[in-house]
């Protein structure tokens, strides 16, 4: 398996430079929905993760329009009377 290719994190909506295959998917930032929960970012995620090429700027994009919501962190608090 190849190694996934960040390139430079600019993501060019013209093609690769390596190579005349189009665009990946996740590679324009002005396209981004915000996700409205946690595990909808962390699926976008995976999504992106398991493409060929990453584009650096759109994770970047995509993590900086989620909106946290306290109950998505709830599972993940621990209450700790002692503090």
């Amino acid at each position: 398996m190849d190694a996934m290719d960040l390139s430079d994190g600019s993501c060019g909506h013209l093609e690769s430079k390596r190579t005349s295959r189009p665009p990946a998917k996740y590679s324009d930032p002005s396209t981004i929905v915000p996700p409205e929960t946690l595990p909808e970012l962390i699926e976008r995620l995976h999504d992106i993760f398991d493409s060929e090429d990453i584009c650096v700027e759109y994770v970047q994009k995509l993590m900086e329009s989620y909106k946290g919501n306290p109950r998505d962190y709830k599972k993940f608090a621990k209450f700790d009377k002692y503090r």
